[in-house]
């Protein structure tokens, strides 16, 4: 799973978000406990995908798993409930 995350990383930088949302969602699959995987799907959703209820599932996922926000996600989801 962490490969699968640690891939999907490398196909979002090279454009290929669909790609990159696939292999999250496998990372996932493998292992639901795993923050990262969570945490980059509510960032692909949000910012390639525009879908804001997914990431904001994904991302309270991460936040029952893990406390850090490395790129301030929640002040951007928070601020899209306004």
């Amino acid at each position: 799973p962490s490969a699968r995350n640690n891939l999907g990383i490398a196909w979002l930088h090279h454009g290929d978000a669909e790609g990159a949302r696939t292999l999250f969602r496998e990372a996932v699959r493998e292992d639901p406990s795993l923050p990262g995987p969570h945490y980059n799907l509510a960032i692909v959703e949000h910012f390639y995908f525009l879908d804001d209820e997914a990431a904001t599932r994904h991302f309270a996922r991460y936040r029952e798993l893990a406390t850090d926000d490395p790129d301030g996600l929640e002040a951007v989801l928070e601020h899209k409930e306004d």
